[in-house]
């Protein structure tokens, strides 16, 4: 069989191909293989599904504790019905802010070369929703700052290794 010159060149382009782009062969599946694999990617998807549902939550619940226990109820409490002066909040916060300064460096090499991010992640979150229940219970400023000094560096703790 003669080519001609398009087909010739052509021919010597597939060549060099990688291998995605050239001719595969076909498997045959079985029945029963194809309801396995059916099967398999349809519990993929609904994973995948769960797993963005999950960390939309996970974001949502964040952004709940930012927005109204760091800077709005709790500073209420303190300030207002507390009568406490608003530099023991800053304070509070102040050291909590320092702690993850200083720590996230290290904690993020370990969790690097662990890689062990989520299990960083989950203990920081239960570190604060631990810590942000406590400080609905406790009626002494005192506590309820260092039970808030705490919960703050769970949660910003945690965001080292969500992002």
């Amino acid at each position: 069989m003669r080519f001609s010159g398009v087909q010739r060149v052509v021919l010597k382009l597939a060549k060099n191909l990688p291998v995605p782009f050239k001719r595969q062969k076909v498997r045959v599946f079985h029945s029963n293989q194809m309801y396995i694999c059916a099967k398999f990617r349809f519990k993929q998807k609904i994973k995948e599904r769960f797993l963005i549902l999950a960390w939309g939550l996970y974001d949502l619940a964040n952004q709940f504790f930012a927005l109204n226990v760091v800077s709005l109820y709790f500073v209420r409490w303190i300030t207002i019905e507390k009568q406490t002066p608003e530099i023991f909040y800053s304070i509070s916060f102040g050291f909590s802010m320092f702690l993850v300064a200083c720590l996230a460096p290290f904690l993020g090499t370990i969790s690097d070369l662990t890689r062990r991010h989520r299990l960083f992640l989950v203990s920081f979150t239960l570190l604060s929703i631990l810590f942000t229940v406590c400080l609905g219970l406790t009626e002494s400023v005192m506590w309820g700052l260092v039970f808030f000094a705490i919960a703050n560096f769970g949660c910003q703790g945690a965001i080292i290794f969500y992002n």
